[in-house]
């Protein structure tokens, strides 16, 4: 049977690395695919339809399709994106959105980009602007911050990592009032995943499961019935869903030192960055395959943020005073250059922002392809617009970008 749920296109979400005490982004996914929303199933083993086509399979990460918008763009939190595309050359200004905020500095996340709506969070209020006008849909005070980069969008609701909103209205749904969660949730049809594998029901926002808490710990991954976490004590765990048991736990565990990072799931292998030590565990049982150290932090528009691997074609993208590419499976050095900032891949354009501009990189050769300075739009951004850490979105050929006063541009044109 058909699904009786509005079918919907998402095109583009950022996600990235971690900020300094908070979630961040820097990466965008591609989604041109129309998709039904499955039917809704129970936790644990049960039947999905979709499609016409009923599967016996675990809980809602298998039937949430990936074709929309998540932090890092999917669920394994690559940071690569074959389906995407960034502008082939040098792109120009299409336009500039101005929330209602009076602020000196204020608080802004990263854009989650949708087929009509760009969406991100400035000084607290949660804003959508129409993405072909850029006029302003709804702004609404939902006592957000930049930790709220992790925004998801899931048919017709918005998600943070505590508060449910209607896309269409921004009306709220549910609200986790004084919530210690701080990272970009996994959404499945029934339930979300937050701080590892803490379990919220989708529909009322009620907790169901309390996982691992803290003041801070990064979002979790998801691959094949196993959600991927930072124990928020450097520590990395995986999580079965259908038997909501952990299968291991991996050193190392520091207990007085929480490390920020967000595992990154290749085919066999899962990495981490704890601290600046790249750690890749067998995925079925948590064996250290190999260690690296990696000096993967940066400072970027003001802020220290650590840099997230990139994991595409059995090659591992990570910071390490430059960028360096590595063989996923054994760690060894495959090249090396002087390319710094925060980077996301689209398609095959190796994308970075740095400083007071981004860059364009072959995705193989890493040769630049074109730098867009924002000093070259003074007048028409921001005075002197520093570009923030997590800030940062790619969606069919376009750049959306948004900046410490709030401001909102899109970047065109450039194919």
């Amino acid at each position: 049977m058909t699904s009786s749920h509005t079918r919907r296109h998402y095109l583009a979400v950022v996600g990235g690395g971690i900020l300094a005490g908070c979630a961040g982004g820097d990466d965008a996914q591609s989604a041109s695919a129309t998709e039904d929303r499955p039917t809704r199933s129970a936790r644990g083993t049960g039947t999905v339809q979709s499609g016409g086509e009923a599967t016996e399979r675990g809980d809602g990460p298998q039937s949430f399709s990936e074709r929309r918008p998540l932090w890092r763009g999917n669920h394994r939190r690559t940071g690569a994106f074959p389906e995407n595309t960034a502008p082939e050359t040098r792109p120009e200004l299409r336009g500039v959105y101005a929330p209602l905020v009076d602020a000196t500095n204020p608080d802004v996340s990263a854009p989650v980009v949708t087929e009509s709506l760009v969406i991100y969070v400035v000084e607290k209020r949660l804003v959508a602007v129409d993405r072909q006008t850029l006029e302003r849909r709804w702004e609404r005070e939902e006592g957000l911050t930049r930790s709220s980069d992790g925004l998801v969008v899931s048919d017709d609701t918005v998600f943070s990592w505590h508060v449910a909103v209607d896309i269409s209205t921004g009306e709220r749904l549910w609200l986790h009032e004084g919530s210690r969660w701080g990272t970009s949730p996994i959404v499945t049809d029934s339930a979300l995943y937050v701080n590892g594998y803490t379990i919220v029901d989708r529909e009322t926002g009620a907790v169901e499961r309390e996982g691992v808490n803290g003041s801070f710990v990064p979002p979790a991954s998801y691959h094949d019935g196993t959600i991927y976490f930072d124990s928020g004590y450097g520590g990395t765990g995986a999580y079965e869903v259908a038997t909501e048991t952990e299968r291991w736990s991996g050193p190392p565990d520091y207990r007085e030192q929480q490390s920020y990072g967000t595992p990154v799931v290749g085919d066999s292998l899962v990495y981490h960055d704890i601290n600046g030590d790249l750690y890749a565990y067998d995925r079925a049982d948590g064996t250290v395959r190999w260690t690296r150290n990696v000096d993967s932090s940066t400072y970027l528009g003001g802020v220290s943020a650590r840099v997230l691997p990139i994991y595409s074609d059995d090659r591992l993208l990570v910071s390490d005073g430059g960028l360096s590419s590595l063989d996923a499976e054994t760690g060894e050095p495959l090249q090396t250059e002087a390319i710094d900032g925060v980077w996301l891949l689209a398609g095959d354009t190796l994308v970075a922002h740095r400083g007071n501009g981004i860059d364009a990189f072959d995705g193989q050769s890493f040769d630049q392809r074109w730098r867009l300075d924002f000093s070259s739009f003074a007048g028409q951004l921001d005075a002197d617009p520093q570009l923030s850490y997590s800030s940062l979105a790619v969606a069919d050929g376009e750049i959306y970008v948004t900046f410490p006063s709030g401001e909102l541009a899109v970047f065109a044109g450039g194919g």
